[in-house]
Order: structure tokens, then C-alpha cells, then sequence
């Protein structure tokens, strides 16, 4: 994780920025611009996966929508982020607009890559009002670890 840029943003001016280059994911987290490098195979690998698993048990109980990276979530002025898996509540669909989700999904899901744990201090989705919950799978030498978190009040 590379935090490019010291001064705070607001999504507004991140979205027109012109830095954005190819085979990096960049997210707007408190206002920081955090570029990271592509996921590699096994993290891709990991979140299919789990995309085929959630997909299939929220369709068959008709719980919701799924949604995968890069899909931008949007959560206020100074923070965009785009987790690897995310799932929207039926009952909270409302927060689905064309092209991002304007809100706190129910679920998230994140795959941290080794050498990543300091960026579960950081997470926007972690912290203030709201109801979200939020997963992550650490990858290590011995497979995956789940960890879970309720929002921080």
C-alpha cells in the first residue's frame, strides 16, 4: 500500500484527477489518495471463489445483490474504496445507484496480501454510523484466516 499524496482530497477532485496509471487500484481513504498493485493470481483466485459461493446463496434465498472489485463504493466526501467483495441487503437497495453504491453495504469482504495487516487501521467502512459488516481474509503460508469486525461506534 503506497499513500501518494499527503493533501486531503475530496472524491470529487480525486475522480478528475489525471494520475491514475495502469495495473494499480487507487481508492480514497480519509481524504489520502492509496494506491496498491494489482491483486496477483492467488488473491484472484481467493476472491472467484468467494464471489461464486456468496453469488450462489444470495440468489437462491433472494437476499440481495453481490458486487466484486473494482466496484466503487461511496462512502463520504473523503472516502471512495473498492473492496473485494461486497453485498447489499435487499432490504437496503436503495444505496445501489448506477455505477457504485452510495453508502455502507452489509458485507465486505477484503483479501489482504501479505505484508497488508497495517491496513486494517485505516479502513473508512470500520468506523462512524452504520450498520456494515466486514471480513477479511488474510492470506498467509498456511492458507486463509478469517477475521471479522462490526462497525466501530
Amino acid at each position: 500500500m503506497v499513500f501518494t499524496e499527503e493533501k486531503i482530497h475530496t472524491v470529487r477532485e480525486f475522480l478528475e484527477l489525471d494520475i491514475f496509471e495502469d495495473g494499480y487500484l487507487y481508492e480514497l481513504i480519509d481524504g489520502e489518495i492509496v494506491k496498491r498493485a494489482s491483486p496477483d493470481t492467488e488473491h484472484q483466485s481467493i476472491a472467484s471463489n468467494l464471489s461464486y459461493f456468496f453469488q450462489a446463496f444470495v440468489r437462491e434465498k433472494k437476499l440481495g445483490k453481490i458486487f466484486f472489485a473494482p466496484y466503487d463504493v461511496y462512502l463520504d466526501e473523503e472516502n471512495l474504496v473498492q473492496p473485494d467483495l461486497i453485498f447489499v441487503a435487499a432490504a437496503n437497495a436503495g444505496i445501489i445507484q448506477k455505477g457504485c453504491i452510495v453508502g455502507v453495504p452489509d458485507l465486505v469482504v477484503e483479501i489482504l496480501s501479505p505484508g497488508m495487516q497495517k491496513f486494517l487501521t485505516t479502513i473508512p467502512l470500520l468506523k462512524g454510523p452504520g450498520g456494515g459488516k466486514f471480513r477479511v481474509m488474510e492470506r498467509g503460508l498456511n492458507g486463509c484466516r478469517q477475521r471479522g469486525f462490526s462497525r466501530i461506534p
